[in-house]
């Protein structure tokens, strides 16, 4: 399955807090179109391998190459602006606007006017609008959010709210987006959506990486899976073989004594 060229290249990645290795010298490879999950117990370092991939915070050690290029600890609106974007645990919307109002926030990335030009609504702004607009409706179909353009988020249903970040992320045209803790406070249904948009997501030919505690949700999504435990990756590999892994098994459920 790995054998496109390699979009996200992390090596010997390492963040230390206080002393404390919270990521210890993790290395990964995602390639073109590829569907990977990072899993592992409560503490063991995935959503602060994210953290470090999007520049929320700064390594200690290691490199993060996109598209071969390396970005480590550029500033998170450079890493955004590249075409590598992220959501969040909790959903980060604003919860005064509608669902097209927080989809043109994410669009303004694409903006390419000045504010002199819209100072004084020259034409190419008119177009500009026009054409982010059309962006936005596209995206809202695709998440599933055309009926609910003009409610606003914090009105939505909680599943909704997290397709709703996810459309904020798409309205960037990332090459590679991730996903943390997509399911999270969902129901079944709810589950099933989520992981069919996913899939369309891929289907559009943009990578997706994920942190998710969902093992349903992980295993039947993922092309390949990585896991973490206290910090360290123990193990790498499609599905099947993470499943019947000794040291994820033990990582998950302890030793027998």
């Amino acid at each position: 399955m790995n054998q496109k060229n390699p979009i996200l290249e992390l090596s010997g990645v390492t963040k230390y807090f206080g002393g404390l290795a919270a990521v210890n010298d993790v290395s990964l490879s995602v390639s073109e179109g590829e569907i990977v999950g990072i899993i592992g117990p409560n503490g063991a370092g995935k959503t602060t391998v994210f953290n470090l991939v999007s520049s929320v915070y700064k390594l200690t050690h290691g490199t993060v190459k996109f598209n071969n290029e390396d970005i480590t600890n550029l500033k998170p609106h450079r890493v955004a602006a590249k075409g590598l974007v992220r959501t969040f645990q909790a959903n980060v919307l604003f919860k005064d606007f509608t669902v097209l109002e927080n989809i043109l926030v994410g669009c303004q990335l694409q903006v390419e006017t000045s504010m002199f030009m819209d100072l004084f609504n020259f034409r190419t702004v008119r177009a500009q609008r026009e054409k982010i607009h059309a962006v936005a409706d596209n995206i809202m179909e695709f998440v599933g959010l055309k009926n609910y353009r003009d409610e606003l988020a914090q009105n939505l249903a909680h599943g909704h709210q997290r397709m709703l970040g996810i459309g904020i992320a798409m309205a960037s045209h990332p090459q590679l987006i991730m996903l943390d803790e997509p399911v999270s406070g969902m129901n079944n249904e709810e589950k099933s959506e989520m992981m069919t948009l996913i899939r369309k997501i891929r289907d559009r030919g943009i990578t997706v990486l994920l942190v998710e505690h969902d093992m349903r949700v992980v295993m039947g999504l993922c092309d390949r899976v990585a896991v973490l435990n206290f910090g360290t990756k123990i193990a790498e590999g499609v599905p099947e073989e993470i499943q019947n892994n000794a040291s994820v098994i033990e990582a998950y459920l302890g030793a027998d004594d």
